[in-house]
């Protein structure tokens, strides 16, 4: 039988990635700018096949969430490290999953009206450079991957370590993509700011 704590990691987690979902959702339905919020490339190339594999999973982690709260026993199919089966482990991967998102939303606030999802070729008009920008390039990257690692730590296994590598790889690619269309797009301003602030940290 469960203990409290896991029981809440077990129900934060389905409610976590469903306010995820609801949150994003209403985002862009609520988007009330001239310009689209999604740019996934055309089909086929790097650019879309990186977000569509990151939707996938997202939706993957959200729908196994949710069902683990309804039926616990999908944990036997979710190849559980029990070398791994500590609740303060467990504890401190929701401490680390909420730590991502609250970088996250101080990456949203500062970018205001040109947060996109994916490059979009009309912009953005300037180069952020300041705020939590001027500590790190991807800092939403950064808050991603955190929540991801968190996301691992407590729910410790071959799937939630599956989805952090398939994450890790989707996000080393966008960055790459990013960078090229800023270079393209700022030139030296953007090469500058590479020499003055780092990729991570």
């Amino acid at each position: 039988m469960e203990s409290d704590s896991e029981l809440f990691v077990r129900y934060f987690l389905g409610g976590y990635f469903t306010f995820i979902a609801v949150f994003y959702s209403f985002r862009l339905i609520l988007n009330r700018s001239d310009n689209t919020l999604t740019h996934l490339g055309r089909v086929g190339t790097s650019h879309w096949i990186g977000h569509i594999t990151f939707r996938f999973f997202r939706l993957l982690i959200w729908w196994i969430c949710v069902a683990r709260i309804f039926y616990p026993e999908i944990d036997h199919y979710l190849g559980l490290f029990p070398l791994l089966k500590f609740i303060w482990l467990n504890l401190a991967g929701v401490a680390l999953i909420l730590s991502g998102f609250a970088i996250i939303l101080i990456c949203h606030r500062a970018l205001g009206q040109n947060w996109r999802l994916g490059i979009d070729p009309t912009g953005p008009d300037y180069l952020l450079t300041r705020h939590i920008y001027s500590y790190s390039r991807n800092p939403i990257f950064i808050g991603v991957l955190i929540g991801q690692f968190g996301f691992f730590l407590a729910l410790p296994g071959i799937f939630s370590l599956v989805c952090l590598i398939i994450g890790g790889l989707s996000i080393a690619n966008q960055i790459k993509l990013e960078e090229a269309y800023l270079s393209e797009r700022f030139g030296e301003q953007y090469h500058d700011y590479c020499q003055k602030v780092s990729r991570w940290f």
